[in-house]
């Protein structure tokens, strides 16, 4: 799947502040303080409460697979897209993905919402509030790899061993290619065939042997 940064030209309402914001953003840090505030001297006597950011995006006319990456909102966010609530997610330290393709207006103007509820007391630090770090769409077809479905180790030093997920809308069959690259040159590949079916995710495994791997150190 194609990864674009979806940080820039976000609108945020919240207490002390309406305008313009990039993420990531923390609409607490610059409010005055309160020494009646409910965290107390634990969160930095802030008082946080809730924030609205709003954008607006056109996404491809060409029907696609999206996903939101919220890499860390804090805390009690919820995710909107065309009016429809899409997660309530009540974490403030877990990042999470979201799942836009069922209300996608393709080829039309899409307006994207996310509250955060920042509740005190909450924690023994300050916490901060809103979207404190980077957000992300993943774009793909209908059989993509996800982001968190591909995980890559070295169980040895001439060994790469790759496992990844293959989520699929529709039956197909498909040729899946691991290649390992040195810079912008092809070391080596392998391949295998595969079977998918709508709606499931089907495993696949590659381990590759590399008997000259470069190792890395501090300038390479």
């Amino acid at each position: 799947m194609k990864k674009t940064l979806l940080s820039k030209g976000w609108t945020l309402h919240a207490p002390h502040f309406h305008g313009q914001v990039d993420l990531p953003n923390d609409y607490a840090v610059t409010a005055p303080r309160d020494p009646h505030a409910p965290g107390g001297g634990d969160n930095g006597y802030f008082v946080c409460g809730n924030g609205h950011y709003h954008k607006d995006m056109e996404l491809d006319a060409t029907p696609r697979h999206y996903i939101l990456d919220v890499d860390g909102a804090y805390m009690n966010t919820e995710i909107k897209l065309n009016d429809y609530i899409l997660i309530k997610h009540p974490h403030g330290y877990t990042p999470m993905l979201v799942d836009l393709t069922d209300h996608v207006r393709a080829g039309e103007k899409n307006h994207l919402e996310i509250t955060t509820r920042a509740l005190h007391p909450s924690s023994r630090w300050y916490t901060g509030a809103g979207i404190y770090r980077d957000l992300f769409l993943w774009e793909g077809g209908d059989i993509r790899i996800e982001p968190w479905d591909k995980h890559i180790t070295t169980p040895a030093l001439d060994t790469v061993k790759a496992v990844c997920e293959i989520s699929a809308d529709r039956d197909a069959e498909i040729t899946l290619r691991a290649a390992v690259l040195d810079g912008e040159t092809e070391v080596t590949f392998a391949e295998q065939t595969l079977t998918v079916t709508a709606g499931n995710k089907t495993k696949a495994e590659f381990t590759i042997h590399l008997p000259n791997a470069k190792l890395w150190d501090t300038e390479n």
